[in-house]
């Protein structure tokens, strides 16, 4: 089962954080201990499951978390805030909203775009 969700880029301690929760992690196969790995890349964070993954998927009371708070994300999202993840079985995707997108590839020359 696919599934989509708008969230925001926080911040906790001065550092990007992503924190994702709820029983649709479950659903997803990321239950409570489940050991995943997380990949980064530009305009893409990738959240997967993993035999010997560094991270583990957290609880909060019999609730899934996953907690990303790290400097990785201001280099894979720069500046935007608006984010997209989708979740497949076993796996998150994170990226820019399709917004977010159209603002990092506008022409920034003075004389095309909005004036808004």
């Amino acid at each position: 089962m696919i599934r989509q969700t708008s969230i925001k880029l926080g911040e906790h301690r001065g550092r990007p954080r992503i924190y994702l929760q709820g029983k649709w992690l479950a659903q997803a196969r990321f239950a409570i201990g489940a050991a995943i790995t997380a990949t980064f890349a530009a305009g893409t964070v990738t959240v997967a499951l993993a035999a010997e993954g560094d991270r583990t998927v957290s609880k909060k009371g019999d609730v899934p978390v996953i907690d990303l708070n790290t400097a990785e994300l201001a280099k894979a999202f720069g500046g935007a805030t608006a984010l997209v993840v989708t979740c497949d079985d076993g796996e998150l995707r994170i990226t820019l909203s399709q917004t977010a997108q159209k603002v990092a590839t506008r022409v920034r020359n003075g004389r095309e775009g909005s004036l808004f």
